[in-house]
């Protein structure tokens, strides 16, 4: 798992090389974000703000990687049963928010599904296995 200083680190050097490839648009999926908003102090939000500047970025597309590592840190320090019924419960309703009319094939860790979110099930699947070893 990566330290959050290895994350702070890749996301930085991600940035600078983004900088230098600027004219090549991102590929992104239509259901793949949904908005939130948090609180945090003025010092925190102001340096993000700062840096977020620098790179020509927002602050939520600066934190955005660190949360999604946080959710699966948080995740994956679950006990074995709240990680199965939550990754179950998530990943179906993800499911119920896709757009009408997406098709799409998942094929991981907890086998393959069509039409149907299965990251947090293949998470917890790879998880597992990894354990048993």
């Amino acid at each position: 798992m990566k330290s959050l200083n290895q994350l702070a680190s890749k996301i930085i050097d991600d940035l600078y090389i983004e900088e230098a490839m600027k004219n090549i648009p991102p590929e992104e999926t239509p259901y793949h974000k949904r908005k939130m908003s948090l609180t945090a102090p003025i010092t925190t939000v102001f340096m993000f703000d700062a840096i977020a500047a620098r790179f020509g970025k927002t602050r939520i597309e600066l934190l955005e990687p660190a949360l999604e590592l946080y959710a699966e840190q948080l995740f994956l320090s679950l006990s074995d049963e709240d990680r199965n019924s939550l990754s179950v419960e998530v990943d179906s309703l993800i499911t119920e928010n896709l757009p009408e009319g997406i098709q799409m094939q998942v094929v991981n860790s907890a086998g393959s599904f069509e039409n149907e979110c299965a990251e947090w099930r293949g998470l917890n699947a790879s998880f597992k296995s990894f354990n048993k070893e």
